[in-house]
């Protein structure tokens, strides 16, 4: 963890600041550890990474072994965004969007994809970015990925739930997710975490998925419902409840369109049951918090 994001933690929820001890490299950055918030609280960090996961039944040994599975993948992902980002304008423009940050940059669910991360490191080297994930395999797997290229030195990393932020708020000044947000159950509460740590005119870049009303609609009543329940944006979008967070859309669009099979998602492998098939759109978005 570099030292420009040690003073952000908190027990989630509760805001109860945490303070780090354990090793610290030459450079100001954090090895093994824990981070403690008063006789209560205590979370592990192993290589710098700060875990706020249950890890009761997990050893060390086992997360880091975890890393391997991803490896290839991620090494495949690296390489595809870096050739592709450029093809396509709209992606560009929202890679610069965060890429121009002079200040810190927070990407949430970034998956073996890499969300945003690839191309914002191509276009600077430098960018501060606090890179999460609630699998911890995939976030050891993008810090042996880096030091193996050794490349992004200025990018740390952070196991925690999105819908329950172990930050600070009004700490970043960029929060940014490709198809995170719209994977995470429930997710209207990691939209409005989003906006809590987020620094006052601070900016959100999204891409996140819509699915067509047309095709929504054609599943059962039940399975509408239990999917609305936990994310309500599937069909809307996201701009309205954006607003009523307090945000100022800059750009809100939507792009390309994709027929999803039963292997792209959980939705649609139960859609595919009921023989109804999505489609899947993608909006792009960057607000101002007002």
């Amino acid at each position: 963890m570099k030292p420009w994001f040690h003073d952000i933690f908190v027990v989630p929820i509760l805001d109860i600041p945490l303070e780090y001890h354990g090793s610290v490299f030459n450079d100001g950055s954090w090895g093994d550890g824990i981070l403690k918030g008063n006789e209560f609280f205590m979370y592990p960090v192993y290589e710098g990474v700060p875990l706020f996961i249950d890890l009761s039944s997990i050893s060390k040994s086992k997360i880091l072994e975890s890393a391997n599975k991803y490896l290839e993948l991620i090494r495949n992902n690296w390489r595809n965004v870096l050739r592709q980002y450029r093809m396509i304008p709209l992606w560009e423009t929202l890679c610069k969007e965060i890429a121009s940050s002079n200040g810190t940059i927070l990407e949430i669910g970034v998956g073996p994809g890499g969300g945003f991360m690839p191309c914002v490191i191509d276009l600077n080297a430098d960018a501060k970015i606090l890179t999460n994930d609630i699998d911890y395999g995939v976030v050891f797997a993008w810090k042996k990925f880096f030091e193996e290229k050794d490349i992004a030195h200025n990018v740390s990393f952070a196991v925690f739930d999105a819908t329950r932020m172990p930050l600070k708020s009004n700490s970043f000044d960029v929060v940014a997710s490709f198809s995170g947000i719209s994977n995470i159950p429930f997710n209207y509460f990691a939209l409005k975490e989003l906006h809590r740590v987020l620094k006052t005119n601070g900016k959100i870049v999204l891409v996140e998925g819509i699915i067509p009303q047309e095709d929504f609609s054609k599943l059962p009543d039940d399975v509408k419902i239990r999917w609305l329940s936990v994310s309500p944006f599937i069909t809307k979008g996201y701009k309205d409840f954006l607003e009523q967070l307090g945000f100022k859309i800059k750009i809100y669009e939507t792009y390309g369109e994709k027929t999803l099979t039963p292997e792209d998602s959980e939705l649609a492998r139960i859609a595919a049951n009921y023989d109804v098939t999505l489609r899947f759109k993608g909006a792009h978005i960057v607000a101002v918090k007002q």
